[in-house]
């Protein structure tokens, strides 16, 4: 995904009041569907309340997470981690 003009306009479509993107990045996410992982090409962008998963191929795709729920994040090196 080249253009991230239009994930940028869907994900502020979606922003609630006083939250503003802090940054983004183009990205793939694996979606478990029935026993197979289907990869999705999207931009993963944080917000100032969340983290939010945005992708336009077939259906419009969004994954919503909240920092509540992050306990703990580990910093690795290399690409496989």
């Amino acid at each position: 995904m080249q253009d991230l003009e239009e994930p940028m306009r869907a994900i502020n479509r979606i922003l609630t009041n006083g939250e503003t993107v802090l940054s983004g990045i183009p990205c793939t996410y694996d979606k478990k569907f029935s026993s197979h992982n289907t990869p999705y090409y999207g931009l993963l962008a944080l917000t100032s309340y969340r983290i939010i998963f945005y992708s336009s191929l077939g259906k419009p795709f969004f994954e919503l997470l909240d920092y509540s729920f992050i306990d703990s994040v580990k910093e690795t090196n290399g690409f496989f981690a």
